[in-house]
């Protein structure tokens, strides 16, 4: 096809280089067109005198003719040229894009008739004055060229309907992927909705199973905390057991003479102001070996009043009378006041208690670790009364004050806001230290054998701690 295209412009640059007058060839072409436009007037006027002008007339007019069909020849032959030249790209490509077996017999036929225009293109150019002469007026383009470019035309369009066609049915595949797309995305949709519903029960399943595993992590460190501090405390009789025999000697002292008493206003002013207080204090009953009666009936009547209050209560009593344990050391009794607590704290069995390992109290030595533990336990109390008999420990410690003011720094420091109040009965040793003590209240000696004072008479008249402590109101 290119070849042929080649040989037919090399022909038409030939036709053209030979024309030497294109310059009058021009005018003639003007001048013929502007006599065929009045032939009709011309025509008219031949009839007057037909014998003479007809003849002449009409040999002019063969002239005209035949120079204005050559004309529309090269003109129409250059655009046929020309839209062959725009058709043939457009029809390959359209032969690569959809090349099905109808657009290649379409195209076919389009070359084909392409190939002829091009065929008789090239041997008109090729032909000589004398044959142009002749054929503008026996071959015009009418009858030489026009049904060819006619039938390139309806060849060209029909490949454009192909084409067009193709394209329909090609959006019509594309149209319906889009709707297997969209079909597949609502199955991927909702796979990844059942894949997030059974991750979510996954998570759920899992965190119920993790808690469950902290909690059987907790209860066994909580059974190995207790059952370490119930074997480390064994010195010690329990609170209970040391209630009842502070209760019992109590009972089997009250008709007795020789008491002395805390039933004043100003111990229970002093008192009050103790357990009114918005911050941990420390509170010291002091008592000398004479009235150490009526400092253990203080300090069982302060237990029995506190816990009949209902508000948090530890206590460490000693029940041997008259005499201290050598064996008892200040660490057991922060073990056993550790072990009242972790009774008492039932916040210590949720997962804050991960914090809290066997290990910590197993390996605890010092008296500072086991402060430390204390606080710990003691975090999610925000109210606690400690009642402590110091002469459980007999003269080996008198600086219970600096003990407990640690408690409190230990406390403060893990920003804790626990408020615990302490109460340190004295009767055979006295305070080493009274600088971190908040109030001190002291037990006066009882009156002469005999006489009660008026005062241990009001006390012992009314039953039970109430009676005893009337007046005093505590926070919790």
């Amino acid at each position: 096809m290119e070849e042929v295209q080649q040989a037919v412009l090399s022909a038409k640059r030939l036709y053209d280089t030979r024309s030497k007058h294109a310059d009058a060839k021009r005018w003639l072409r003007k001048f013929s067109k502007g006599i065929m436009y009045y032939a009709v007037i011309l025509d008219t006027l031949s009839q007057h005198h037909p014998e003479y002008v007809s003849l002449a007339w009409g040999a002019m007019k063969f002239i005209f003719i035949g120079v204005i069909n050559h004309e529309q020849l090269v003109v129409e032959l250059s655009k046929a040229l020309c839209s062959m030249a725009d058709a043939l790209p457009s029809a390959q490509l359209k032969n690569v894009l959809y090349p099905t077996e109808q657009m290649k017999q379409a195209v076919a036929v389009l070359y084909s008739h392409i190939l002829e225009i091009l065929q008789r293109a090239a041997e008109w150019y090729r032909g000589g004055k004398i044959k142009h002469l002749l054929g503008s007026i026996a071959r015009p383009w009418s009858l030489h060229f026009s049904d060819l470019v006619e039938d390139l035309s309806i060849a060209a369009k029909k490949v454009d309907e192909l084409a067009i066609g193709a394209s329909m049915a090609e959006q019509r595949d594309m149209h319906l992927e889009q709707q297997e797309l969209r079909l597949e995305q609502r199955k991927t949709h909702a796979l990844l909705e059942e894949l997030k519903r059974i991750t979510e029960e996954y998570q759920k399943l899992s965190l119920v199973a993790h808690l469950n595993t902290n909690q059987r992590v907790c209860d066994m460190q909580f059974s190995q905390i207790m059952t370490f501090m119930a074997t480390s405390t064994e010195c010690l009789p329990s609170p209970e057991v040391s209630r009842k025999q502070y209760q019992a000697r109590r009972n089997s002292r009250q008709f007795k003479k020789g008491y002395g008493s805390l039933k004043n206003p100003v111990c229970t002013r002093t008192l009050q102001s103790w357990a009114d207080t918005k911050h941990s204090s420390t509170i010291n009953v002091c008592g000398s070996f004479v009235t150490r009666h009526e400092a253990q009936d203080f300090a069982v009547d302060a237990i029995d009043f506190i816990a009949q209050s209902q508000a948090p209560l530890v206590w460490i009593l000693n029940i041997h009378e008259g005499r201290a344990n050598s064996d008892i050391m200040l660490s057991d009794v922060l073990k056993a006041l550790i072990l009242q607590i972790l009774k008492m704290n039932h916040t210590m069995l949720t997962e804050r208690s991960l914090s809290l390992s066997a290990a910590r109290f197993q390996s605890a030595t010092t008296d500072a670790e086991w402060i430390a533990l204390l606080g710990t336990v003691l975090e999610g109390l925000p109210y606690v009364y400690m009642i402590i008999d110091t002469e459980v420990v007999g003269n080996q410690y008198a600086k219970w004050s600096e003990t407990f003011n640690m408690l409190f720094d230990e406390l403060r420091s893990r920003n804790i806001g626990n408020i615990i109040k302490v109460a340190l009965v004295w009767y055979r040793q006295k305070p080493a230290d009274l600088a971190g003590v908040d109030k001190t209240i002291k037990i006066r000696a009882s009156a002469p054998s005999g006489r009660r004072p008026m005062a241990v008479s009001n006390w012992r008249s009314r039953k039970g701690p109430q009676a005893r402590l009337r007046g005093l109101k505590l926070s919790h």
